[in-house]
């Protein structure tokens, strides 16, 4: 890690100001290590990718043009990290928008899926933790509570990779406080998706889930969901690319459930007929958020794993004449 700015952007919805630093940070190497770790561990597990947009009136890009001038020259950071946070904070209008420090860093030789590249990050602090702090003295150990930043939880961040300079650069980011989604990603960054291997098996898997709990639930019963979704994801984990006509044939089969998917499909402005391909660490995240828990409303759930043959084979539902009242006749040869 480079040069470092660390800032504190204040609320604009409730006039809070902004403490600028009056220069770079020198730190100790210690610090400098548990930052560094503090900062990219949770963005290097980030998927996703996403590129600048050009704002519609002035056809420019704040963040893009100031990770364009430190790319250029590492020594105007501190300038260009002045300009990110009052630009941070002329965001921060939504009143529960959190004050918090601001680190914006540059970083050379970061490898990031098997590439080095050089990268600023731009990261923000908003939830402080409290922590006991132990000191020696006399006979007895003092305990005293402090406040500070909780380096297993990065609340917010982003690192903008100086590859793809040429189609807006590429941008990796994190935000694990989520009460205004439109905040980061769109009104401060102005980014969007990169829709590359990763956002299209995340977005066609997505489809598939709302298909099954939208259509085939209603249609044919939660056991029947459970299956188009484990057939879904098998699909998936067993192809390294997407075969629309492949997928209809494998898992759509019959003709009503395929005319239902095609117009559902088309409310996700997907085409009908196309191909990309698979990325499987993608299919690993996107099948933990796929539906695979049947409530009932006798209070007892059913929660299966994403296998087909879980919901084919050892799982029955039928009807009891005498009770009135449907039932799930579930095998298995031993308890767990």
């Amino acid at each position: 890690m480079g040069a470092i700015a660390i800032h504190r952007v204040g609320n604009k919805h409730r006039a809070e100001r902004n403490f600028i630093a009056e220069g770079t940070s020198d730190l100790e190497v210690e610090i400098r290590a548990a930052l560094l770790s503090f900062f990219l561990k949770p963005i290097k597990r980030e998927d996703q990718r996403y590129r600048f947009e050009l704002d519609e009136r002035s056809g420019a890009n704040a963040i893009r043009n100031a990770a364009a001038e430190v790319f250029i020259d590492p020594t105007t950071l501190y300038d260009q990290s002045v300009i990110i946070l009052n630009h941070l904070y002329n965001q921060s209008t939504h009143p529960n928008i959190k004050s918090g420090e601001v680190f914006i860093a540059h970083f050379t030789d970061v490898i990031v899926d098997d590439e080095l590249v050089n990268a600023v990050g731009i990261f923000k602090s908003e939830r402080k933790s409290e922590f006991l702090k132990v000191s020696g003295g006399g006979t007895h150990l003092k305990l005293n509570i402090q406040d500070g930043i909780n380096l297993g939880r990065l609340d917010k961040g982003c690192l903008i990779l100086d590859s793809a300079a040429g189609d807006n650069y590429r941008v990796l980011s994190v935000d694990n406080n989520n009460y205004d989604t439109e905040y980061w990603l769109r009104s401060f960054l102005l980014v969007e998706p990169v829709k590359d291997e990763v956002y299209q098996t995340k977005n066609f898997m997505e489809l598939c889930n709302a298909f099954s709990t939208e259509v085939v639930a209603k249609d044919a019963g939660k056991g029947e969901q459970m299956k188009f979704i484990a057939d879904s994801v098998d699909y998936f984990a067993a192809n390294e690319s997407f075969d629309f006509n492949k997928f209809k044939e494998e898992i759509l089969q019959d003709e009503p459930r395929e005319r239902k998917f095609k117009q559902f499909q088309e409310a996700y402005d997907f085409p009908e007929n196309y191909s990309f391909e698979i990325s499987q660490p993608a299919v690993s995240k996107a099948r933990k958020k796929m539906s695979n828990l049947i409530a009932l409303d006798s209070g007892i759930q059913i929660k299966l794993d994403h296998a087909s043959e879980a919901a084919q084979s050892y799982l029955e539902k039928g009807f009891d004449e005498d009770k009135g009242m449907h039932f799930y006749k579930v095998y298995f040869n031993e308890e767990l």
